[in-house]
Formats: C-alpha cells, sequence, structure tokens
C-alpha cells in the first residue's frame, strides 16, 4: 500500500458512455485528464449492456414529434429546455460515434448501433470502440479498479473543487489534485434485488453530490424495466425490443395482456409505456400466479437474427416452453441539475449520463439513456476542460491530503460475511420497501430499517481492501436509497413510474411537482426536504 499525490486538469469519476465521452472530448480541448474507474474502462458500466439504441430526430421524425413524446412519456415532468437542447443535438452525438468507428443505423424514430457480428451484443461491440479510443489517447491516463472517495473543495465546507481523494483495490491512496472535476458514476438501480443494471451501479455518485450539499431532485423516480427473466435458476435477463412478430405477453391462463389492457403494440409499450408495462405485470402476477413473455409462435427465420439468436446462450427452451417474467430496477430519473456546460451548482464540479436530472421527466422513454450519455458527456467534458483553464491549476492543500490507509480501527469489526449480508438485506429493502407499487407505511418501515443499517455502517471498522470497497457500497447505496424513501413519501400523486398504493387519485398525465433534497443525517432522517 502506498500513498500517491498525483496532478491534472480534469479528473473523470467512472468510464461507461458518458463518462468516456467526457474525458475524450475534454482530452481533445487540450488538457490533462485522469480517468478513475470501479470496474473496467466501459465494461463496469450499463452502457455495456444497452441495446444499443439512441433515440433522436431522424429523416422522418420531426424534432418537435422526439419532444412531443418524450413529454408525452415523462408526465411533462421533464425539463423542456434540456429535452428541446437534446432534440436540437442528437444527431450531433449519432455522428460523434461515427467519426470514432461506431457502425450506427438510422431507423424510423432512433438510430441502432450495428455490431459487425450478429451475435455480439451491442452495447458490447459499443464499449469496446470506445475503451479503445480512451485507453490510445496520449493526454489521458486511466486507474481501473479505483474508488473516488471523496470530492475536495478549496473552502473547508464551500468553494471551487480542488481534487479528489480515491482508492484502488490495492489499498494505495491516490490524492489527486484537478481544476475540474466531472461525476459520470451512473445511476443506482443495482442496489434493487431485481435489476439488470451492473452490480457496481448503487448510486456513487448521489453519494458524492449528497455530501457536497447539492441538490437531489425527484430521487423518488425509478424506472423498472418491464420484461426480465424471472425463471428459477436464470439470470433476470432483460429481454430487449424489438420482439418480433408472434411475441405474446400472456398471463397464467394464456390471456394476452397487450390486448387485455388495450397496448397499442408490445413494442411500443415496452419503449414508451415502461411505467404502465410494469405495474400491470405486478398486478397479474400478485392477482393470477405469474406473466410469460411467449415466442412459441415466432416464425423460424426470426431464431437466427437478433435478438433471439442471443437467447442460444439461456437454459431456457424459449422456442417451446414460455418463460416466466418480472420486471427488474432499470433507471434512475432523478439527479443533480446541470448548467448547458454540465457544471452543477459547484464550481469546477461536472456531472454528466444518469446521474443528471432533467432529460426524462417521472418515465423514461427507450432509448434516450444513451442519447443522453453522449451529448451530456460531450458538454462537460468541454464545459471542464474550458473551466481547467480559466480556472487555472489546482493543488490540494497539505492538510486536504489524506495520509491515512484504507484501514480503520476502533470501530466494530464486520467480516465479508456480514457485510455482504447487509447488501443483501438493502437490495431487499429497496425491492419490498421502495418498489414498483408503495405506501407510506411501507416506505416508513424501510426507512426505520435504513437508518438502523446506516447507524452500524458507519460505526464498521474494515482492515482490508476487499471490505473497504464493500463498506463503500454499502454506504452509498443505504444514501441513495434513503433518498428515492424521503422523495416517495414527499410525492403525493401517482404520475410516470411512480405508484402509492395509499394515494386513491388516478395517475396523472402531467405534472409540474419536484421533489428537492438536501442531505443532512440525523437520528430521524438522513435528508430534510429542502433545498433550492
Amino acid at each position: 500500500m502506498s500513498i500517491r499525490t498525483l496532478s491534472t486538469d480534469v479528473v473523470v469519476a467512472g468510464a461507461g458512455l458518458a463518462g468516456i465521452t467526457a474525458a475524450l472530448e475534454a482530452a481533445r480541448s487540450g488538457v490533462d485528464v485522469v480517468v478513475l474507474s470501479l470496474a473496467p474502462v466501459g465494461f463496469g458500466s450499463n452502457s455495456a449492456l444497452s441495446n444499443g439504441v439512441f433515440a433522436g430526430p431522424t429523416s422522418t421524425y420531426t424534432i418537435e414529434a422526439y419532444i412531443a413524446d418524450t413529454l408525452k412519456a415523462g408526465g411533462f415532468l421533464n425539463d423542456e429546455g434540456y429535452l428541446r437542447r437534446v432534440a436540437s443535438k442528437a444527431l450531433t452525438a449519432v455522428e460523434w460515434l461515427r467519426s470514432l468507428g461506431v457502425n450506427i443505423v438510422e431507423e424510423s424514430d432512433h438510430y441502432r448501433v450495428s455490431p459487425d457480428r450478429k451475435t455480439q451484443p451491442p452495447g458490447s461491440y459499443l464499449m469496446s470502440v470506445l475503451r479503445k479510443r480512451l485507453t490510445a489517447y496520449p493526454r489521458i491516463r486511466v486507474f481501473e479498479r479505483t474508488l473516488v472517495k471523496k470530492v475536495l473543495l478549496d473552502g473547508e465546507t464551500s468553494g471551487s473543487v480542488c481534487g479528489v481523494v480515491a482508492f484502488n483495490r490495492s489499498g494505495d491512496v491516490l490524492n489527486i489534485s484537478a481544476s475540474s472535476v466531472i461525476l459520470a458514476t451512473g445511476g443506482g438501480a443495482a442496489l434493487y434485488k431485481r435489476s439488470d443494471n451492473h452490480k457496481a451501479i448503487v448510486g456513487y455518485g448521489y453519494a458524492l453530490a449528497a455530501a457536497l450539499g447539492l441538490v437531489l431532485y425527484d430521487m423518488e423516480l425509478v424506472q423498472f424495466y418491464p420484461i426480465a427473466l424471472a425463471e428459477p435458476g436464470l439470470p433476470a435477463l432483460m429481454l430487449a425490443p424489438p420482439h418480433p412478430p408472434g411475441t405474446m405477453l400472456r398471463n397464467s391462463k394464456g390471456v394476452d395482456l397487450i390486448e387485455k389492457y388495450g397496448l397499442e403494440q408490445l413494442n411500443k409499450a415496452v419503449r414508451f409505456q415502461r411505467d404502465r408495462l410494469s405495474l400491470i405485470i405486478v398486478e397479474e402476477t400478485s392477482k393470477n400466479g405469474g406473466v410469460y413473455i411467449d415466442y412459441t409462435g415466432v416464425p423460424s427465420s426470426f431464431w437466427e437474427i437478433p435478438p433471439l439468436c442471443r437467447l442460444a446462450r439461456i437454459r431456457h427452451d424459449f422456442r417451446r416452453t414460455p418463460a416466466r417474467i418480472l420486471p427488474v430496477a432499470h433507471f434512475f430519473m432523478g439527479g443533480v441539475k446541470v448548467d448547458e456546460q454540465g457544471m452543477t451548482a459547484i464550481p469546477g464540479l461536472f456531472a454528466c449520463g444518469e446521474l443528471v436530472w432533467g432529460l426524462h421527466g417521472a418515465n423514461r422513454r427507450g432509448g434516450n439513456a444513451l442519447t443522453e450519455c453522449v451529448l451530456s458527456g460531450m458538454w462537460a467534458g468541454r464545459g471542464a476542460a474550458r473551466w481547467a483553464v480559466s480556472s487555472g491549476t489546482s493543488k490540494i492543500s497539505s492538510e486536504k491530503m489524506c495520509r491515512a490507509s484504507i484501514c480503520r480501527n476502533g470501530g466494530i469489526p464486520a467480516t465479508e460475511d456480514k457485510l455482504t449480508r447487509i447488501k443483501r438485506e438493502i437490495r431487499n429493502i429497496a425491492w419490498d420497501y421502495a418498489g414498483i407499487c408503495r405506501s407510506e407505511d411501507l416506505l416508513l418501515r424501510g426507512k426505520n430499517k435504513l437508518l438502523e443499517l446506516f447507524d452500524y455502517i458507519s460505526r464498521v471498522e474494515v482492515n482490508d481492501s476487499e471490505n473497504f470497497f464493500l463498506l463503500e457500497d454499502l454506504k452509498a447505496s443505504v444514501i441513495t436509497l434513503s433518498a428515492v424513501i424521503e422523495g416517495s413519501l414527499i410525492r403525493r400523486e401517482n404520475i410516470g413510474s411512480f405508484r402509492r398504493a395509499d394515494i386513491e387519485n388516478p395517475p396523472l398525465s402531467r405534472s409540474e411537482f419536484h421533489s428537492r433534497l438536501v442531505y443532512e443525517p440525523s437520528n430521524e432522517s438522513l435528508f430534510s426536504r429542502s433545498g433550492r
């Protein structure tokens, strides 16, 4: 174990699509960049697991139509100014990726990544190309298996960014001076028991932002993807569109649910009505014992092409036997607010990707996540570079440098088994008390359980790097889930992905209410319901 001191212009925390984009754009702007990634670059992110779809205006789909569809899907809770900016620049994101060698084809109302090999997952292909570009760029240094512990400011409790403190899996401490820091850490859906996210996506960025006093907006708005495997012994794999002709969604009695509930078409429901479809599947499962995806009527030719050809590696005979499904936690619509440069309310602190609030409203339409990753990454990267140049070199003062190791003595000893059990408990709390349909009683019970866990993990002692990383995972999960629960207690309406069983009003088609939370831990709550 060692303590290292580094200096750069821009630090990027996270190396998914948004983080890589931000790093490349910052470096192209003429500054030095350090990228810190918990996992191998590009493959510790949801981008690598994605279906490779980029929503946006096309030659046959106008900007105004794209905006209207996104507003409708989001219950008009979207930041319309931000949405219009994304709409006007969506093609820029596609052309930027093409310039890096990514093959993307235009379809009716979106763009789709087209891998060289049909069996290669689109997200894996996309991130492979970007990883090569990032690691080959001369002004970018990459540190994998590295966690940002704290973002440092040049004042005691406020001021501009001056760097970060990070730890790697070998136990080394990295004190990195930087004028700009970009948070590109993704969302937090992996803190749920059923999730299609990469296991590391538990809310690190929300926890870092909250610790700095930033307001978290609309954290209760969590999207659940409706169709994921729920067969015993099989992974909770998201079954992504396009679902070919002959695909049916049936309850345990064989009833066609698309027809029963008057949905226009399965693929459209998956892209634009994920909130409603998820609730239908949960309610049908509760009433009738299960919901199944039925591919038995799909023509044989479709089994040779994506997406069905990728099911060959799953131990289930999809051609002959319907498979049980349930929704999975998928995406966080809430987050931090940024300006047109991607900067937060803290000078020198930028954010991009899923961490950013505003585009999606109460329910994200399919394809907008990747579009936002590229555009917000471009804006944050360029903005961070400009800030670094204009503000000059930053240096962490000696009193702010971390000189301690990962070891923490004097607290409660905790084994890896104990911390792993706590992780499972947090995921169960998320699913059982802050899941698809919530209530005040469930939320308050979940909140109390989290407060007990927060008190415990705040006093835990660790003596090795693996347990240190696991403990940081738990802290981020508890803080993020607490924000979800607190926001859920505030919102007294049903809209988009948000459902409260104890609120009798029918779901709204539009709303103007935004929850705002500030991290102020106490014995009664981790967040206050205030904030600008």
